[in-house]
């Protein structure tokens, strides 16, 4: 091995038949940990079963790489490239990894996590629950299990509220301002009520098309 060489790679198998590479690094470079990765890069990987994978009692497992000292525990800090003034941890910019157990977990809502299991689990969100875009997790849910007819209903009432947009836009573009924003909320909400009217003769249920309109259920009631 040249002098002038930083490292020297070195392919060995152990009495398992594991390959193992050990790389010899002579001399210090801030990118050290970088090189390491071989190309992987700063990634989350969460992994969604619906099997029983593993043995355990949690539904939710998180790993993520450290270098831990052997005989003191203690995790390792580096300072990084371009940043010389704080200090990292391997886990930073090595991968991380999540796995769901989806079936072991027993329905329990401590977290808004929790809400996103219970949806993955049952294909439903109650009305309760609160996490960020289960809204829209809701809506993608509720038009999945329309039948024919209620898709069809549901597609005229998007059809309509774009047709209404339309005419408040013209108005605009003509310069009618007065009572603009008035027309378009009651425009908006009368759209919505003769929908939500058309969705509750065609046998949908009321709390669906509360959940598709916007609509108190109250309001859908009285159309």
């Amino acid at each position: 091995m040249e002098s002038e060489s930083n490292h020297l790679d070195l392919l060995v198998k152990d009495n398992q038949q594991r390959q193992i590479v050990i790389e010899i690094q002579n001399s210090q470079t801030p990118d050290y940990l970088e090189r390491l990765l071989y190309g992987v890069s700063k990634v989350i990987i969460i992994g969604v079963l619906y099997f029983n994978f593993g043995k355990g009692e949690d539904y939710v497992y998180y790993n993520a790489n450290d270098f831990r000292g052997i005989h003191t525990g203690e995790i390792l800090s580096f300072l990084r490239k371009g940043n010389n003034k704080k200090y990292q941890r391997c886990k930073d910019i090595y991968p991380e990894y999540y796995l769901i157990h989806v079936e072991r977990f027993k329905d329990v809502i401590g977290s808004e996590l929790d809400e996103w299991i219970y949806m993955l689990k049952h294909s439903a969100v109650p009305t309760n629950f609160k996490a960020k875009n289960l809204d829209i997790a809701r809506k993608k849910l509720a038009l999945m299990e329309m039948s024919q007819e209620e898709r069809k209903t549901y597609e005229r009432y998007m059809m309509a509220m774009v047709e209404n947009e339309g005419v408040l836009e013209a108005a605009r573009n003509e310069g009618v301002q007065k009572g603009l924003q008035k027309g378009r909320d009651e425009g908006s909400t009368n759209a919505k009520l003769e929908i939500a009217k058309k969705m509750q003769e065609s046998g949908m249920d009321i709390e669906t098309i509360a959940s598709l309109t916007g609509l108190s259920q109250d309001a859908i009631k009285s159309s």
